[in-house]
């Protein structure tokens, strides 16, 4: 629980890059968190996530590895709509 929101705060810190990238329009890393979890059908605690900031198709956007029951995913969250833009199984462990 606590690396969590310490990622949450790291991130939030990183918020401030998507804000001149996407305009003053951004969703915060707790809603992109939200959304994973509802696309999974999973709760928090059942799910190990990472976040990063990055770039799909040259649009700013979350990147989240996210853990849940054995299987690591990588989504790719729109950082202006919350739309899921890319999601695909991944090899890369956390």
């Amino acid at each position: 629980m606590y690396k969590r929101v310490l990622a949450l705060l790291l991130l939030a810190v990183v918020m401030v890059g998507l804000l001149a990238a996407c305009g003053s329009k951004t969703i915060s890393a707790e809603k992109a968190e939200k959304i994973v979890l509802k696309d999974l059908g999973a709760k928090a605690d059942e799910v190990e996530m990472h976040f990063h900031v990055t770039e799909f198709d040259g649009v700013p956007c979350f990147g989240i590895y996210a853990t849940y029951k054995g299987v690591t995913w990588a989504y790719s969250i729109d950082a202006a709509t919350g739309e899921i833009l890319n999601k695909e199984e991944s090899d890369h462990a956390h």
